[in-house]
Order: structure tokens, then sequence, then C-alpha cells
């Protein structure tokens, strides 16, 4: 009899703790997700829309090139199961961070996946994490390296919550399709155009200008982190004169008074591109949102309308 008892307890025991271990894992959800900036965390909530929603890191006007971890960013990358980056050339701030604070989780830097259309960065030589020249870190700006993104991270997110997987896929799959439709417009937007010369506050737009066929005659600062020299300013002043350029483009991460100071005398307009959607809600949509405005303001400035 006490052995019937015995027998009958332990797998009352057992059935218990596999519905305790049920209901935590119901309550769990999905895995906790960190992406770095804004225009990331953008396609990646669009992957994870109806699932859960990822954890911006940098949020509003700030700068990855100046941002400093605080002790709630620390909190939030050592809870998380995936965290996507773009690298060290882009988000120095996490470099040394990330080995100490991200334990397990898996660590998705953007500028080392396979099949990542990369440019090198214009007037930088090296990030401290390669031999060669280092990649311009900007590489969200074209679409097509966004749907890269899109496949690596619903990849990594159904590989990590299986229980979700199709619907990782599935959402994946209709944020490619927006973004290949996004790529065709680019690539009609200025096609048959003259080329106008116009200057970038730092050179943070080729991916954008390779996507549109677009090209600038100069950067304001190699370095947004530090001002530019009066010699580099003396250059960007005689391709205004030279070239003519039409507008100057600003950012709004950046002092816009030096952009005031150089146009000054000029007819070049001024105008304000942004990379990361400073101002714009978090969210699936900010991604579309940013290229749109840019795309708009670009535009504005060497077209002189809005059209298509």
């Amino acid at each position: 009899m006490w052995r019937n008892n015995l027998i009958r307890l332990a797998a009352q025991a057992l059935l218990a703790m596999a519905i305790g271990h049920s209901a935590n894992n119901a309550q769990a959800g999905p895995p906790p997700v960190v992406a770095t900036i804004p225009p990331v965390h953008s396609l990646i909530a669009g992957i994870m829309q109806g699932i859960g929603t990822p954890h911006l890191l940098l949020k509003g006007a700030v700068s990855p090139h100046t941002h400093a971890l605080r002790p709630s960013d620390a909190r939030r990358l050592h809870s998380a199961r995936v965290i996507f980056w773009i690298g060290p050339g882009l988000e120095g701030f996490l470099t040394r961070s990330l080995a100490a604070l991200a334990g397990t989780a898996r660590v998705v830097t953007l500028t080392k996946v396979s099949g990542m259309s990369l440019l090198p960065a214009r007037g930088r030589h090296s990030d401290g994490h390669t031999d060669g020249p280092a990649p311009d870190p900007h590489l969200w700006l074209d679409p097509d390296n966004a749907r890269r993104i899109v496949a690596v991270a619903a990849h990594a997110l159904a590989d990590e919550d299986p229980a979700n997987a199709a619907s990782y896929r599935r959402n994946g799959a209709r944020v490619a399709a927006r973004l290949e439709d996004l790529t065709q417009r680019m690539k009609h937007r200025f096609a048959g155009r003259p080329a106008v010369p116009f200057i970038v506050f730092h050179d943070s737009f080729q991916y954008m200008e390779r996507a549109l066929g677009l090209h600038a005659a100069g950067f304001v600062t190699i370095a947004p982190d530090r001002p530019p020299g009066a010699r580099h300013l003396g250059d960007i002043r005689a391709v205004l004169a030279d070239a003519g350029a039409a507008c100057v483009f600003t950012e709004p991460q950046f002092e816009p008074r030096l952009i005031s100071s150089l146009v000054e005398g000029t007819q070049a307009r001024v105008g304000v591109l942004d990379a990361l959607g400073s101002g714009l809600q978090a969210g699936h949509g900010l991604y579309f949102k940013i290229m749109e405005n840019n795309l708009s303001t670009l535009a504005d400035c060497l077209i002189g309308r809005r059209d298509g």
C-alpha cells in the first residue's frame, strides 16, 4: 500500500512540475531582444509584430557615435537573449561592454553578416578591428542591406524561439516585400536626372547615394564626434564655390550653426537628412518613414519639387 501511495505521490509531483514548467514558459513569452539603433529596431519590430516587442537601446536624437552606456542599458543587455548591433564602427561605446554584459546572448554584428554589401568608409582608415579600411557602418540606408538584416534576424529569432518560428518567417517575408518595393522606387527616383552636386554633414549616406545613383561632392566633417578643422572647412567652401553645390544637408543630432556659417554668401540651400529617425515614433513603421523622408528631402533640394 505504502509503495502505491509513494508512486502516486511521485506521479502527482511530476505532473505538478510539468504544469508549472508549461505555465512558466507561457508567461515567459518570446525571448528578450535588444536592438541598438531605431532603424534596426524598426526592422526587428516588424519581424516580431504580433509576438513581442524588441527593446530599443538608443532613443530620440541620440548619436551612437557619442553615446555613453548607462546602467539601464547594461541591465537590458545583461537580460537579453538576442542583441542586434551594427558593430564597433558605429556603436563604439558597446565594443568592450558586450563581452562582459551579454553573457550567453546571441549577439548579431551586422557588419559581419555574410552577404551584407559593405562600402569602405571614405576618409577613415581603421576601426581598430579590421586589418584594412573600416567599412562604412551606415549600411541600413540601402534597402537591399535592410532585406539582408531582415533575413538574418528572422532566422536568429526563429532559432531562439522555435514556438514562434513560422510567425517570424511570415513577418520577415512581409517586411522583405516592402523593402523590395522601396528598392525599385529608389532606383527610379533620380533616373535620367542630371547630376546635381550636394554636400552632407558627415559621410553617412553613401549607401543611400548608391541606391539612388547619386554621389555627394563632399562632407563637412569626417568624424562626427570631432569638429572639422579649419583646413577641411576651407576645402568644403572651395567645393561649394567651384562645384556650385545646390544643397548642404545637416543632421538633427548635430549643431546646425556650422552649416549656416558655411553656406553664408552662397546660393546653396540647407536641408536635413536623418539616418536614425530622430523625432519619429519607434516601431515597425519607422524604417520606411526614415527612407521616405530622406527621399523627399533630396528631391525637394536636388529636383526642386516632390515627385513620385
